[in-house]
């Protein structure tokens, strides 16, 4: 059985991702990308943990961060 993947952006991210027009191509972009990670988080470049903000790792408990 497959891992179940969780990929959701930052509270600020997922802020400016939700006010943007659902029909815009920026919108869609991003969403593309989101679904992507969704199915295979490998395809991003995952950055080290050395580079991660403390901030990130202490409100949002993350453990996998990806530059899309």
């Amino acid at each position: 059985m497959k891992e179940k993947i969780s990929v959701r952006g930052a509270p600020d991210f997922m802020d400016f991702f939700n006010s943007l027009d659902k029909k815009s191509e920026r919108y869609k972009e991003i969403n593309n990308a989101l679904d992507l990670l969704k199915t295979d988080y490998s395809k991003g470049d995952k950055i080290p943990r050395s580079r991660w903000p403390r901030k990130y790792i202490k409100e949002h408990q993350i453990h996998y961060i990806v530059p899309f």
